[in-house]
């Protein structure tokens, strides 16, 4: 029987991710219980939070088996009614963080991918021009797909092809990416650019 994870396993591994991330660069982390729990994209281990009054939400993107990138859902409901239709969110916070890897993933020849992980900081106004987050005269989305760097790689193995469009989302989103090294520690220079919204 394939077990859960709970909602405390969904706590630790965020916090490891903001521990290793951020502790150095001195921002001010969440305590565990300001980690306020999105429960309607639990299987994306929503979440939202705040460091240095930057108000943050977080997400981590699956791999699908017949596309290239990683998928998430970034949606909620209207607050006055709990069976309507998901809408998108408007910039109602500052950043999207997003944990992606490459676990899973295949190469040409059917052989286990090195494991890759990393980190997307999205600032919400790029999100509201990419027409992801709602904005004047942006509709915006319900979900939408990551590219990190590794994802063309993904498209040799799989169904999926690695559409020119995909590899257009890509450069713009790799702007915003931070590849995790073997500790699970990224370029903090570039955080703290991204952060600054100076990239």
């Amino acid at each position: 029987m394939k077990s859960l994870m709970t909602t405390d396993n969904l706590h630790d591994e965020l916090l490891v991710v903001l521990q290793n991330n951020f502790v150095s660069s001195e921002y001010k982390l969440p305590n565990a219980d300001e980690l306020i729990p999105h429960n309607q994209n639990a299987q994306y281990h929503g979440y939202a939070f705040t460091i240095n009054h930057k108000r943050i939400i977080y997400r981590k993107a699956k791999v699908t088996p017949d596309r290239p990138g990683a998928f998430l859902a970034l949606w909620k409901r209207p607050a006055d009614c709990s069976n309507s239709k998901p809408i998108p969110f408007t910039n109602e916070f500052d950043y999207l963080l997003v944990a992606v890897s490459s676990d899973g993933l295949t190469s040409s020849n059917n052989q286990v991918a090195n494991s890759q992980s990393g980190l997307f900081i999205f600032p919400v106004e790029l999100l509201v021009k990419k027409g992801i987050v709602t904005g004047t005269n942006r509709k915006g989305k319900t979900a939408f797909r990551v590219f990190p760097p590794w994802s063309e790689s993904r498209a040799l193995s799989g169904s999926g092809v690695f559409s020119n469009a995909a590899k257009s989302t890509q450069r713009w989103q790799c702007d915003y990416f931070l590849q995790q090294d073997q500790y699970g520690l990224v370029d903090l220079i570039k955080l703290n650019k991204i952060l600054a919204n100076a990239v």
